[in-house]
């Protein structure tokens, strides 16, 4: 299942980075509450309401008699959801290890900060079609557009590496995986800046969806693990798939 986040507020963006990037540290030790604390920031509900910072705030005594801020229906929506979440989220971490819910969230946190503008989401896929049964496949759909005219298939991967990958690498404090190494797959958009309303990027334009593959090893996860590499210098032993048209979305 998938660690999701369609940002449009600038502020709520910001909060959920700090919060989301608190849960990446906790997880392990507390992977439930973990679990409702990511979704408690990326629900619908929270959503909506921060997303309208000058709306004055409702106390009890401004809802109806019968209506309390626990029983209204958007009230319950929302627990019932993070509910249904959070076990997703155990099952995900039980099949594949707590390190993968870990680093699905960390990757979702950096991808919010790396110039995200249309939907952000992270899944746990399980086992890579093109990397092989030993690689965990992981995809990001990253909400990024680049400009054709302005980057390269080197400078998007550089890009995606070192504003998303090596953060939420650096983040981890254990890669114990199953399977044991990890394909984290990028998937973003291209455009031509110039022929768009404002010479930039538009979510709402047309876009050529791109991915590019990263497979890293787990003799290079290990090494991350015990301090003998950095994430930054790593990207030379992984095996990357250079950057092709994505044929559909992720899964």
């Amino acid at each position: 299942m998938g660690v999701w986040s369609s940002v449009k507020n600038a502020d709520w963006q910001s909060s959920a980075r700090l919060a989301l990037f608190s849960c990446v540290r906790m997880f392990n030790s507390s992977l439930f509450w973990g679990s409702l604390l990511v979704f408690a920031l990326v629900a619908p509900g929270f959503a909506a309401t921060a997303s309208e910072p000058d709306a004055p705030a409702q106390d009890d005594a401004a809802l109806p008699p019968e209506a309390t801020p626990e029983t209204t229906p958007g009230a319950e929506s929302t627990k019932r959801r993070l509910h249904s979440i959070a076990r997703e989220l155990n099952a995900t971490a039980k099949r594949h290890g707590p390190d993968s819910v870990t680093l699905q969230v960390g990757l979702l946190v950096h991808t919010l900060n790396a110039g995200a503008i249309g939907a952000s989401e992270v899944t746990v896929v399980g086992e890579s079609s093109r990397a092989g049964p030993s690689y965990l496949e992981l995809d990001v759909l990253t909400g990024i557009i680049f400009d054709v005219e302005g980057s390269t298939s080197s400078s998007q991967l550089a890009h995606l590496w070192k504003q998303i990958a090596v953060p939420a690498l650096e983040g981890m404090d254990s890669f114990k995986f199953e399977p044991s190494g990890v394909e984290i797959v990028f998937f973003y958009g291209l455009q031509r800046f110039a022929e768009i309303l404002g010479h930039k990027a538009d979510p709402e334009a047309p876009a050529e969806a791109r991915a590019v593959r990263i497979a890293i090893p787990e003799d290079v996860l290990a090494d991350l693990a015990a301090g003998a590499a950095e994430a930054e210098d790593v990207l030379g032993r992984c095996v990357v798939r250079d950057a092709e048209a994505a044929s559909s979305a992720p899964h």
